[in-house]
């Protein structure tokens, strides 16, 4: 091979891999449409903090300028506003469209045609909105569309023979067509655009749905809870009514049990078939015949015969039957109560037992899937101050997938 062969081979070799230099170039497209959004932010920075008392190719002042781009955006502002009125802006729609699309490596096809239909798109609008009275309030002593809309109108008009407001209508729907394509947007972009739009708007109501959702779960429930009861304190006040007895003796024993005043939230009237729920008290066994009979009476020594006191020297517990006849009313109510405060505390459940005893009533929670056991004993000293209780307990029952609530009785028995 010769030399002059081997150089230029040399020279047709690439100076780095094909990857390297397709990551480059998409790289470098990605800066310009960054640098083509940057003069189309500029621009439009210059154009709305324009300023007609700022020092311009018009004015000449001493006076520091407002413009946010300083003495060049003053200028730039000016001239722009000054030539085609308020047609400028297309200057910062037309190319922040372009160095968008630059930027998303998606540019328009035919680059050269739009760039020199943009003046011709800004002529157009400076046209149309020449025919539109400005007003006595308009800080500029041209139009809406500037010298060369003022200019351009009436001349057009006398050399077709039409009022300006059809020529400035024509410009108006050119305008539309032209600019259409000097976007470089095709009609498959704009419904693509618009069903994103209706997709992400819906994305955007489901995630707002689901942070307030989490936002109200995420409530400290005391806060949430007492402002609620301080609102139905004002409507109404109920008492919570404590387990009564019933039979004969309820009248001697209510007397003997002071009930402790409540507000109830949504607890009615108990219904007669709920009350399956609220399970008897156990009666006290009693002593059986063989029981008694094995029972040690004296006590076999080796010198002498010691004989155990009788057991009639021990008081025997008193019967109350009285105690054991709990109003299942009263039970059924303070259930149902319960469940309201619980439910005031972002609690959803169910009380699917009631097991009243001698010292404390057990409540058995079934609460609603997703439901975690450490938040609802983490309620235990509010759900005591809701019902007026001295103290209560909360714990999983074991063996079982309720929560136990013990609450103490407001009357305790003594318990032998």
């Amino acid at each position: 091979m010769s030399v002059s062969e081997t150089i230029g081979s040399l020279l047709r070799r690439p100076i780095m891999p094909d990857d390297w230099r397709i990551f480059l170039q998409r790289r470098l497209r990605e800066a310009a449409g960054a640098l083509v959004l940057l003069a189309a932010f500029a621009i439009f920075l210059s154009l709305a903090s324009y300023d007609a008392g700022d020092p311009s190719l018009n004015l000449a002042t001493d006076r520091a300028p407002h413009n946010l781009l300083g003495h060049g955006g003053a200028t730039l502002a000016d001239l722009l506003l000054q030539s085609v009125g308020l047609a400028a802006f297309m200057l910062v729609l037309v190319p922040g469209v372009w160095g968008w699309q630059i930027l998303r490596h998606r540019p328009g096809g035919l680059w050269w045609v739009r760039l020199l239909l943009l003046p011709i798109v800004v002529l157009l609008l400076a046209l149309a909105l020449a025919a539109i009275d400005p007003g006595a309030n308009w800080f500029l002593p041209v139009g809406f569309g500037g010298f060369a809309g003022d200019f351009l109108l009436p001349r057009i008009a006398g050399l077709v023979g039409v009022g300006d407001a059809a020529v400035a209508l024509l410009a108006a729907l050119l305008w539309l067509g032209l600019g259409y394509m000097a976007l470089g947007i095709s009609l498959r972009s704009y419904v693509q655009g618009w069903r994103g739009l209706q997709r992400n708007a819906e994305r955007a109501s489901t995630g707002i749905g689901g942070l307030v959702q989490r936002f109200r779960q995420r409530l400290e429930p005391a806060e949430v809870a007492a402002e609620w009861r301080a609102e139905r304190a004002r409507e109404e006040r109920r008492e919570r009514l404590e387990p009564q007895l019933a039979g004969d003796d309820a009248e001697d024993a209510e007397d003997a049990l002071p009930r402790a005043p409540i507000a109830i939230a949504r607890a009615g009237a108990p219904e007669r078939g709920a009350r399956a729920r609220v399970e008897a008290p156990k009666a006290r066994p009693k002593q059986g015949r063989r029981a008694a009979a094995s029972g040690q009476q004296t006590l076999d020594l080796a010198d002498a015969e010691y004989s155990l006191p009788p057991l009639e020297l021990l008081q025997k517990p008193q019967s109350s039957p009285a105690s054991q006849r709990i109003s299942e009313d009263a039970l059924e109510q303070n259930a149902r109560l319960l469940e309201s405060v619980l439910q005031d505390f972002g609690v959803r459940g169910q009380i699917v037992k009631v097991r009243p005893g001698p010292v404390v009533t057990l409540y058995e929670l079934e609460p609603a899937p997703g439901t975690k056991t450490s938040r609802v004993v983490g309620l235990a000293d509010d759900i005591a101050r809701s019902m007026s209780a001295l103290s209560v307990r909360v714990a999983v029952v074991p063996g079982r997938s309720v929560i136990g609530i013990e609450l103490p009785n407001q009357s305790r028995e003594m318990v032998v």
